[in-house]
């Protein structure tokens, strides 16, 4: 299939790094020329701007860092919607607010082309290989159009509703991720404060009702030190803003995320946003005078 990708960071670049190897025809577009070069070695085209994406594509995937640049490949002078045509398909894979999706789907629609949000529960190490879960907005006929292509890259694929549910499925989730691991990141400052041996208050609450998937995976990279980013706390932070934007827009109390948000703050003030989101543990520490290791 001849597939349109807009967006190669470290969401975006696995995914079509997937399609090409499932020997899709891939047309790509990125601000960063050194990400276009690594694509087109491995056999994509590389286009100048996102209008010239839709011409040579069935499919158009999008990547980006937000809504607002959502927004703007989109609706821009030279976006996208200036050259889609009837049939086509947009799958949008970022973390969104779902009202942006909802408005551009219509406009979408508004040429005879179809939109699904996509959004990945998984890192980037679980994109590249091939076993994410994907959360989809849409209609149903639509999903099983690009079935084949999600499946290059995604392991479970639930249809989560129409247009705009992606979205709000992705971050209800990043909701209880980002606050469990705050709560997690607090619970081993604690222990740490109190003395007690961490490597064993670590297999106590793996057996206990205090465990969870976030302590589970980022309780031993804490101990570690290990702050290389596999999501990046500037991208929690953002997640945990549209959270609370959505909300909002809802008229729903969000106390936990609000307080996770401050706290995620008080890291990137810190000069911490390009680490690991675990990073977070360097503030506690710093207040409580006491490191997190083994």
């Amino acid at each position: 299939m001849r597939v349109g990708f807009i967006g190669l960071g470290n969401m975006g670049k696995p995914m079509a790094t997937n399609l090409l190897k499932a020997n899709h025809q891939l047309a790509v577009y990125d601000i960063n020329p050194a990400c276009l070069e690594e694509l087109t070695k491995m056999g994509a085209i590389a286009k100048g701007k996102p209008s010239e994406i839709p011409p040579c594509a069935e499919v158009i995937y999008l990547s980006l860092p937000s809504h607002v640049t959502v927004e703007e490949v989109m609706l821009g002078a030279d976006g996208v919607l200036s050259t889609l045509k009837q049939g086509q398909i947009v799958i949008d894979t970022t973390t969104s607010l779902p009202s942006v999706s909802k408005k551009i789907a219509e406009k979408v629609r508004g040429v005879g082309a179809d939109f699904l949000d996509v959004c990945q529960g998984s890192p980037p190490a679980e994109l590249a290989a091939q076993t994410a879960t994907f959360m989809v907005g849409g209609e149903a006929r639509t999903l099983e159009k690009v079935r084949g292509l999600l499946e290059t890259t995604a392991k479970k694929i639930f249809h989560a509703g129409p247009v705009g549910s992606g979205n709000t499925a992705k971050l209800v989730n990043n909701l209880m991720s980002l606050t469990n691991t705050a709560t997690s990141i607090e619970g081993l400052v604690l222990g740490a404060k109190a003395g007690v041996n961490l490597e064993v208050l670590y297999e106590i609450i793996c057996s206990s009702g205090g465990m969870s998937i976030q302590f589970q995976r980022k309780a031993p990279r804490i101990m570690n030190r290990n702050f290389k980013p596999s999501f990046a706390l500037d991208l929690a932070y953002k997640d945990l803003d549209l959270v609370n934007a959505f909300a909002k827009e809802l008229k729903v109390p969000v106390f936990l995320a609000s307080v996770a948000r401050q706290m995620f703050e008080m890291a990137r003030a810190k000069g911490l946003g390009s680490e690991d989101n675990t990073a977070l543990v360097k503030v506690l520490e710093e207040l409580t005078n006491i490191q997190v290791r083994k």
